[in-house]
């Protein structure tokens, strides 16, 4: 790191101490891109042996180097990308809010409960998402509930 980028983090972490909404403003970015990042991991673990090449030619894109770029964080993963990535491979992405750490819920779950479930408790919740669908809405909740892979059954 150079002298000025030292000189910059020490004022930035200064003016952070100072200043409480700029130090919660960095915790949520650091969140959001530690969010993104488990959200790539589920995507490149969802793609299992699919080639990179077929998941490109099923989003619609020439190349698999942006399928490469996806998985490895470059860039902002948006909505959208996340939507066609998962339609590449035949899924749906599906959305779940917990709460956060000390939270008070209106579930049964603890408080203590972390701000990141760890990745069995989202399969868990999948699950059970899975089989609510199918039985509310039989052959259209089955169109629409999460595939489950080897890892998550």
């Amino acid at each position: 790191m150079t002298g000025d980028m030292k000189d910059f983090n020490a004022f930035a972490e200064q003016v952070e101490g100072e200043v409480p909404a700029l130090r919660e403003q960095r915790a949520i970015r650091e969140e959001a891109q530690a969010f993104q990042q488990r959200v790539r991991e589920r995507l490149r673990r969802q793609r299992g042996r699919t080639p990179q090449e077929e998941v490109a030619r099923r989003m619609g894109l020439r190349h698999n180097s942006t399928v490469s770029r996806i998985e490895k964080g470059d860039g902002d993963l948006t909505l959208e990308t996340i939507y066609r990535y998962a339609r590449a491979l035949g899924r749906v992405p599906v959305l779940v809010l917990a709460p956060a750490a000390g939270e008070a819920s209106a579930s049964d779950q603890p408080a203590e409960a972390p701000a990141y479930p760890l990745a069995a408790s989202h399969e868990r919740i999948l699950e059970r998402l899975s089989d609510d669908l199918v039985q509310s809405y039989g052959e259209i909740g089955q169109a629409y509930a999460p595939a489950r892979t080897a890892e998550g059954e």
